[in-house]
């Protein structure tokens, strides 16, 4: 099994903190047109383990104190990597606990790549007929994608195909508490 090394700083705390504000400001003001006012709640649902530290600072920029936004927060656990870092083909959903039938919905991930597991996630929530559906990433990584996926709030775009990690996002369960974002490369032992 190959041993991975941090290779480079993609995201530093300082930019991931900034983007996080700026992604919760653009959503505060779009549901606050949509939900005009009124007691529904936007639920927000995130896909685990990557998005924990993303969602949760997001969630907080969505609805810092003072503002009027109710936020119901869920998760939808899905995988489709190996325990080597490298895709495993098919998709594993678990079940939304939340009932979202006639909800608007707000679905949250750290890093979208391939796009098959947002893509799942995405049918998913659709079959559960909520009233509306918007996708929110930090990182778009566009380079390795395999599904076409509706991207409404994007914080960083990164073209180039990079392995990353930190901020919640792992390689064989590593790396995921480091609080930027990097991209390690793969050395033999």
């Amino acid at each position: 099994m190959p041993r991975y090394i941090l290779n480079e700083k993609v995201l530093g705390r300082n930019k991931i903190s900034e983007l996080v504000k700026e992604l919760g400001e653009k959503i505060r003001n779009y549901y606050s047109s949509v939900l005009n006012g009124s007691n529904e709640s936007l639920y927000v649902i995130g896909i685990p383990e990557g998005c924990v530290f993303f969602s949760a600072d997001l969630v907080r920029a969505i609805s810092p104190e003072g503002q009027k936004i109710s936020i119901k927060y869920g998760t939808i656990s899905a995988s489709s990597y190996g325990v080597n870092g490298t895709t495993a083909g098919d998709v594993k959903l678990g079940d939304l606990k939340l009932d979202i039938t006639g909800k608007h919905v707000l679905i949250t991930d750290t890093v979208v790549d391939s796009g098959s597991t947002f893509h799942k996630v995405l049918d998913l929530v659709k079959s559960k007929n909520p009233a509306s559906i918007r996708t929110c990433c930090l990182i778009d990584k566009s380079a390795g994608r395999k599904e076409t996926i509706p991207l409404d709030f994007v914080g960083e775009r990164i073209a180039e195909d990079r392995f990353l990690v930190g901020y919640g996002i792992d390689v064989a369960e590593n790396f995921r508490n480091l609080p930027d974002v990097w991209d390690v490369k793969s050395v033999q032992n």
